[in-house]
């Protein structure tokens, strides 16, 4: 029911704050193809919305795309270096594809900066 309200609205404007509240709807509903769907709509519609990237690298993750994957987070990153959350999700990245150094730096890089004083994210 909640889904079908989000399409009546995305129906009268199609905008990036309503299609990232419909992408965590179909996360939680594990439509994560839909929900990488709405992801790349918003970074469409606001190229600088960080946790558009972000959240299209996670789901690009789990949709086993490791190159879709690796693109939106390291827009991500690009956007927001002191993203703990952004540096975690890279480091499993690389971890999938063998890569363990960048993987250890990147999993390093997020338990720093989670440990960073807030001014400095």
């Amino acid at each position: 029911e909640a889904l079908k309200v989000l399409w009546e609205a995305l129906e009268i404007r199609d905008g990036a704050e309503l299609r990232l509240v419909m992408a965590g709807a179909c996360y939680q509903l594990n439509r994560i193809d839909e929900e990488a769907g709405h992801l790349e709509r918003v970074v469409e519609l606001k190229p600088g919305a960080a946790n558009g990237w972000r959240n299209l690298g996670a789901a690009r993750l789990l949709l086993d795309d490791v190159v879709g994957a690796e693109q939106a987070l390291t827009r991500a990153v690009a956007l927001v270096p002191y993203s703990p959350a952004v540096h975690e999700h890279l480091g499993v990245l690389y971890r999938r594809t063998e890569r363990p150094d960048l993987a250890a730096q990147a999993f390093e890089q997020a338990r720093l900066l989670s440990r960073a004083p807030v001014g400095r994210r």
